[in-house]
């Protein structure tokens, strides 16, 4: 298993980003070292952890985890997300064994995960409620979140399990007051209107049954201004793996093309505009003030020596977007 995969699979068992401060003394065994007096040595690393274990990751790794909370693509307890820190770490016969303790737990959400992505795959494949809830959580993400993919779908099998302890347990964790487009989903999919606070949000759905769902979704209409409406082209947005792969996140915006090229605007809430090249995925501009300000930004790049080069040497690197694939 790669570190992407793995960080991903502990970041839906619960596990969340931060640091950890560890002693590294020649004169003690590494990373048990207690003594402020004689250990100078020590350093911070990047880890992942819940209540009672850490595994360390790489500083890519530790960006990789931060972006994925950013992006809505994972969601954590915003009550978990904290650095942990730990500055003498004594190792004492109790912990010696958690690590048995800890593989039980994890199996079962190990096992979890497997169906969730299992369940994923199946969703709407032949059912045709199935599909009419992907139709509604796509316009969702695309409109709120600005790109829709997999980790959003776990959603709606996670709604539709929610009498599952495990599901009931990881759709509270989702719908926090960080993540709108989760909120959102949930109302216009169950018909509940999610309770104001993050702390009635949990009161309330320890008691929601599938018997309370409403019998279809209802539907969305975007929140966004007559301007913003026309922002309703798919495309897609390069992200990358730790080990710096890339891969594509589909999203949605406004195709603008200039000499030769095609590039996708959107607006974020605060206004500002960004633009995406469409066939790299690789954004070209942004946190620019007006659209004439942003074209101006893309004219001055598309016009410089060697930028189609540059266009072409970045998709024979990492693949051309899926929009262009079939041309």
């Amino acid at each position: 298993m790669n570190e992407a995969d793995f960080i991903i699979d502990a970041m839906n068992a619960g596990k969340v980003p931060g640091t950890r401060f560890i002693r590294t003394c020649v004169i003690c065994l590494p990373f048990q070292c207690a003594d402020d007096e004689q250990c100078k040595r020590s350093k911070t690393i990047f880890c992942l952890a819940d209540e009672t274990f850490a595994s360390q990751i790489s500083d890519a790794g530790f960006e990789f985890a931060n972006y994925l909370i950013k992006s809505e693509l994972i969601t954590v307890d915003p009550a978990k997300f904290k650095p942990v820190v730990t500055k003498n770490t004594e190792v004492t016969a109790d912990e010696e064994t958690e690590p048995v303790e800890q593989q039980e737990e994890l199996t079962e959400e190990s096992d979890f995960i497997e169906w969730l992505r299992k369940a994923v795959k199946l969703y709407g494949v032949s059912n045709k409620k199935e599909k009419e809830k992907l139709l509604v959580l796509k316009d969702i993400f695309l409109d709120i979140a600005s790109r829709y993919d997999d980790n959003a779908k776990t959603l709606l099998v996670i709604i539709d399990n929610i009498e599952n302890p495990i599901c009931r347990k990881e759709l509270i964790k989702r719908l926090t007051n960080e993540n709108k487009a989760s909120i959102t989903a949930f109302h216009h999919i169950t018909g509940i209107k999610p309770a104001k606070t993050y702390k009635e949000r949990c009161t309330q759905l320890e008691k929601i049954t599938k018997a309370n769902y409403a019998d279809k979704p209802l539907p969305y209409v975007s929140k966004l201004t007559t301007d913003q409406e026309a922002y309703n082209d798919t495309f897609y947005i390069a992200s990358e793996n730790p080990d710096k792969s890339v891969f594509f996140i589909e999203s949605r915006g406004r195709k603008w093309q200039y000499n030769g090229f095609e590039f996708f605007i959107q607006r974020h809430d605060a206004g500002l505009y960004m633009a995406t090249e469409g066939k790299t995925g690789f954004k070209m501009a942004a946190n620019c003030k007006s659209i004439e300000e942003l074209q101006d930004a893309i004219k001055k790049k598309a016009d410089s020596e060697g930028f189609g080069d540059k266009i072409n040497g970045l998709v024979d690197k990492n693949g051309i977007s899926p929009l262009y694939k079939d041309e």
